[in-house]
């Protein structure tokens, strides 16, 4: 039987095979082949499905009556495989197939078809039902999915979607909490229930403002994939929606550690997102439009701990007065910018920093950026450092012995081979 199985497994992602391998077998009993699933728990629906096997799908519905609804070991069904074939999933959607149906996550088949990009299955979807508003365990919605994945006709194709409407109670004013729930009890008043569509502003403000657990937006999945595209998208859906000015709305929206769009921005390193979120949305990556994150750090501690100098550059040249002072943008633990960049051996960062004025024998309490840079052992970091050191008008000397906090020398700070790499004796 296991080998009956695997043959029947095998032809079912082939289109055109299965039938001739289930009457061979004589395996037509849908009994039968319902209990025939590989490793994953998959059926030969969910194979045919997956591999867009079209005929396959076709005979095992229309001829053998098989269950379209069946969930495998990840609880997945057929239609939720099927979203990459279109024509597959229009088979899948007449035979009754739920656009509804979720998976333990509380992934739909709208969010995998938002994850394949697929505008022909998104929009099957949503014509049969499908609410592009659903979200799924970690509070993501379909919005959510193509934004993080960069699919932009995705995005456009789920923010021009008809919203489902909202059931009221006509004598309360009050939304229903679902379709279908149990109007009222014993000696309850009757009412009567009116449905009421939601209007553009509202549904587009929620599909892309509404956050995930952890609070992040559509847009904030946009620009984190660095698709700015996309990021522009969903601001010109909110403009066309009615929010103006943008930038009032985009200040307020932050995730849960207190991060900003443009925090995020400067995190992932997307300069173009930045420049969108500055230039059509209004929004700056400074105070007061920005505010520090629950750590007190703005978007260029943020450019300078992961090593993005072209957002530093443009974070900079948006403060020319800062930039030619010398900046030292402490964060709330008292670390500098530069502190920051030589922490994470960001050189090309340390670089535009000590260009801008930075002073590196700055850093926070304990240590000097300079120091910090020996400590991680970043020798490029170091020898910038102690190039502008020297430029500044200190002696090879004085840089070599000064100390930090707790009384240690710089070049006591260092590993043997960093202090042989600057060419310093051991």
């Amino acid at each position: 039987m296991a080998t009956e199985q695997k043959q029947l497994l095998k032809a079912s992602g082939r289109d055109g095979e299965l039938r001739h391998t289930i009457e061979r077998l004589g395996a037509q009993e849908v009994k039968i082949l319902q209990a025939v699933e590989d490793s994953e728990g998959r059926n030969v629906l969910h194979r045919a499905a997956e591999a867009g096997a079209l005929d396959n799908v076709r005979y095992l519905i229309d001829e053998l009556a098989f269950p379209v609804s069946l969930r495998d070991a990840k609880y997945k069904t057929p239609i939720m495989y099927a979203v990459k074939y279109p024509d597959v999933l229009r088979v899948l959607l007449a035979a009754g197939a739920s656009p509804a149906e979720f998976k333990a996550n509380s992934w739909t088949p709208l969010h995998y078809a938002a994850k394949v990009g697929l505008t022909v299955s998104l929009q099957q979807l949503l014509d049969a039902g499908a609410s592009a508003s659903v979200r799924n365990k970690e509070g993501a919605s379909p919005v959510y999915v193509a934004a993080r994945e960069g699919h932009l006709a995705a995005v456009r194709c789920l923010l021009a979607s008809a919203p489902p409407p909202v059931t009221v109670h006509a004598h309360t004013g009050q939304a229903a909490a679902a379709a279908g729930s149990v109007q009222g009890g014993v000696n309850a008043p009757a009412y009567i229930e009116l449905e009421v569509p939601v209007d553009t502003a509202t549904r587009i403000g929620a599909l892309v403002t509404q956050g995930t657990l952890r609070g992040r937006t559509s847009l904030h999945a946009a620009v984190l994939g660095g698709h700015s595209q996309v990021l522009r998208a969903l601001l010109q859906g909110l403009e066309e929606a009615g929010f103006d000015p943008l930038d009032t709305l985009l200040e307020e929206i932050v995730d849960a550690s207190g991060q900003s769009l443009q925090h995020e921005a400067a995190e992932a390193g997307s300069l173009a997102c930045a420049k969108v979120l500055a230039e059509q949305g209004g929004l700056r990556a400074w105070p007061p439009q920005v505010n520090p994150d629950v750590a007190g750090r703005l978007p260029i501690h943020a450019a300078c701990l992961n090593g993005h100098a072209d957002v530093l550059q443009w974070l900079l040249e948006t403060v020319p007065e800062a930039a030619e002072g010398g900046p030292a943008f402490v964060d709330g633990g008292g670390c500098t910018a530069l502190y920051h960049a030589c922490s994470a051996g960001a050189t090309a960062c340390v670089d535009v920093l000590l260009a801008a004025g930075s002073d590196a024998l700055d850093g926070n309490v304990r240590r000097s950026a300079v120091h910090i840079a020996a400590v991680n052992g970043h020798t490029e970091a170091v020898q910038a450092c102690i190039a502008s050191l020297t430029h500044m008008g200190l002696t090879l000397g004085e840089i070599r012995a000064f100390q930090d906090a707790e009384g240690f020398a710089l070049e006591d700070s260092m590993s043997i081979g960093l202090r042989q790499a600057l060419g310093w004796a051991a």
